[in-house]
């Protein structure tokens, strides 16, 4: 039995356009949650005694103390020189208001930590760091152009493999599908209201691939059965291609996403925060990539070629 993907094509573009609606507007109403790279300001690190300690209510203390936003984060490290146990660290992400913390009201707010958990004042503070905004600044710029240039190139090469299924359509849509994937992670970020880093730039850009990938895939097959099915309607051939690749596409869909799921909850249970940084927004990456592959790209494709033959069609009576 196969599936009627093109038939389907309004639903899952409504879907979509729930999920990137609901997302603009979390943004407008609340802004997004961006990083301390990205806003600049102070990281203080203390190193705990152990695991037991709420990070939340650490973070809610000093942001009581500085009247700033802070995030605060739990890992677990490992200490050559401490066989035993392994020691934890609170993270400090305190943003810059107006001016930075002055070294003052950093040890203010050492100390505070130091008091709440009892911990011994020689070797509790583990680092303090400074970051300016610029340095996020550049981290996006660049990301953004690395996006506008990885799409050109992508549109190109696309054009001329596919010049038999009109290949600059075929780039263009894939190119669609790709600001959809990058709107849906967008989109989860500001619903949920999970801090933006430069770790969510990587993963954008890591995704990117992954979904071009599959998206080629399924041109490729619409490529082949053009050349021997000429009869068929361009809804046809989509659904044909789609359906004859739906079990590749769910099978590496499925073993990315279980794998970066795994990935997820190895960094949950050990408190590795860049792990699980990195790995989530993958998660909704390969799920978007592979939904937008099968759902958005193709559909969109059709309906391109559907509309220049309609109009290819009006224009010949005219002609006579």
């Amino acid at each position: 039995m196969k599936f009627d993907f093109y038939g389907k094509r309004f639903i899952c573009f409504i879907i979509s356009g729930v999920i990137i609606l609901a997302g603009l507007i979390s943004i407008a109403v609340n802004g997004l949650k961006m990083d301390i790279q990205f806003k600049g300001g102070t990281i203080i690190q203390m190193k705990m005694k152990d695991g037991d300690f709420d990070e939340k209510e650490a973070g809610e203390l000093i942001a009581e103390l500085t009247g700033r936003s802070v995030i605060p984060q739990k890992s677990k490290v490992y200490d050559p020189d401490n066989e035993g146990d392994s020691p934890y660290l609170l993270s400090l992400n305190i943003a810059k208001s107006d001016s930075a913390l002055t070294g003052e009201q950093i040890s203010e707010i050492e100390d505070v930590i130091i008091q709440k958990y009892g911990l011994e004042p020689a070797g509790a503070v583990a680092g303090e760091i400074n970051v300016e905004p610029f340095i996020g600044r550049e981290i996006r710029d660049n990301g953004v152009k690395a996006l506008i240039i990885l799409s050109i190139l992508t549109v190109i090469y696309l054009a001329i493999r596919f010049a038999a299924i009109s290949g600059l359509s075929a780039g263009i849509m894939a190119i669609v599908a790709l600001i959809h994937d990058a709107l849906i992670m967008l989109s989860v970020y500001a619903i949920f209201r999970v801090p933006v880093n430069e770790l969510f730039i990587a993963a954008m850009l890591t995704i990117i691939g992954y979904s071009i990938n599959d998206t080629v895939v399924i041109y490729d097959r619409i490529r082949e059965i053009i050349k021997t099915s000429r009869k068929l309607s361009y809804s046809e051939i989509a659904n044909n291609s789609l359906n004859q690749n739906l079990v590749r596409t769910i099978n590496t869909g499925l073993a990315v996403f279980v794998s970066l799921v795994i990935i997820l909850v190895f960094s949950l249970i050990y408190d590795i925060g860049s792990l699980s940084s990195f790995s989530f927004p993958l998660i909704i990456g390969s799920v978007s990539g592979t939904y937008s592959s099968l759902f958005i790209a193709t559909p969109l494709w059709v309906m391109w070629r559907e509309s220049q033959k309609k109009k290819r069609a009006e224009k010949k009576p005219a002609r006579a």
